[in-house]
């Protein structure tokens, strides 16, 4: 699978998040339609390309937000493009624990209910919604532990793991109350989201796996996402090209859908140096990951013989005719 990304600046009118009511539903709903807005706009920029592009919209306003939907009594410093939260303690006290859970009125949860219920209202069968995007329990822990989780993977091992259980606990009640309230009536089951669709489960995020060793991965992380997705019946990991040390991880879980690397800077990058171990992961678990035009058309003879789904970032129309090409070969 592959899918075109036309180089623009059109993320640069993305709407901001400052400026918005979050603790009322209108403004909230107002914001979400200003969103859709600018995806149709943007999905406007793929029309016509030979890929296998699906137009998609996520629920995220902000990854201070997700951690809150899921931290009873907490607050956020918020920023125009992003939030996080406020500083704070958070220790290995029962009454610090105790606070993540999954409550329905938490007011950062309905923040992002409210924008699903709106692209859920607007709906007209010309796009995927991804739901809710969720951190993996061990990125949950990085939110609300910050740099000590690392310390914690020695020091406070047992501590670690009741807050692990607690954040999966959480999560898979967030989801299993979003799809038998909001999500009831959605024609589409699972998720959709960088031009794909993975028909059942959502979104997890484990940037902190990408900065360990994949022995505390397997002992802090994998069980634990593991539990999630068999809960769900699949889902979407997202990391790090840092973390391509961590690939066969993660294709060790067997109800995981696909494993997608964000490209970086200061990283070996999946397409310009693509090792032959990678290649036999991905036949386990499909890899997506971003290439650019010349590494697409110099490297997809090599790709093909495993599993990618690659988002080709294209300059000009003529990087998008050679592409486009190449596909074609390629079928």
């Amino acid at each position: 699978m592959v899918h075109i990304v036309p180089d623009s600046d059109i993320f640069e009118r993305m709407p901001k998040l400052t400026g918005v009511d979050w603790k009322n539903e209108a403004p909230v709903k107002a914001y979400a339609r200003r969103k859709l807005a600018f995806f149709r706009e943007y999905w406007k920029l793929s029309e016509g390309f030979q890929d296998d592009f699906i137009p998609s919209i996520q629920v995220l306003a902000g990854t201070g937000m997700v951690a809150a939907a899921l931290l009873k009594d907490s607050d956020l410093t918020l920023e125009a493009e992003t939030n996080y939260l406020t500083a704070m303690q958070f220790d290995w006290s029962d009454a610090s624990i105790s606070r993540v859970c999954f409550d329905p009125e938490n007011p950062w949860f309905k923040a992002q209910r409210w924008i699903l219920e709106a692209f859920l209202e607007d709906y007209d069968g010309s796009y995927g919604i991804l739901p809710f995007t969720h951190f993996d329990p061990l990125d949950m822990a990085n939110q609300y532990r910050g740099n000590d989780l690392f310390l914690d993977l020695e020091l406070y091992q047992e501590e670690l793991h009741e807050l692990l259980r607690r954040c999966t606990g959480a999560i898979v009640e967030l989801e299993t109350y979003l799809h038998a309230s909001t999500m009831r009536n959605f024609p589409l089951p699972g998720c959709a989201l960088a031009g794909m669709w993975i028909p059942a489960g959502n979104y997890l995020s484990c940037d902190a796996g990408d900065m360990i060793s994949p022995e505390h991965l397997a002992k802090f992380g994998i069980r634990y996402t593991g539990q999630i997705v068999k809960s769900w019946g699949g889902g979407y990991l997202h990391h790090h090209e840092l973390g391509r040390h961590q690939i066969d991880n993660w294709a060790s879980i067997p109800e995981l859908s696909v494993q997608f690397l964000n490209r970086d800077f200061n990283t070996k990058h999946l397409g310009l140096e693509m090792e032959e171990e990678i290649i036999i992961s991905s036949r386990k678990l499909p890899i997506q990951f971003i290439a650019l035009a010349a590494e697409f058309l110099k490297e997809a003879d090599r790709w093909a013989t495993g599993k990618f789904i690659v988002a080709v970032k294209c300059n000009t129309r003529e990087e998008i005719s050679a592409v486009e090409k190449k596909i074609a070969q390629l079928q």
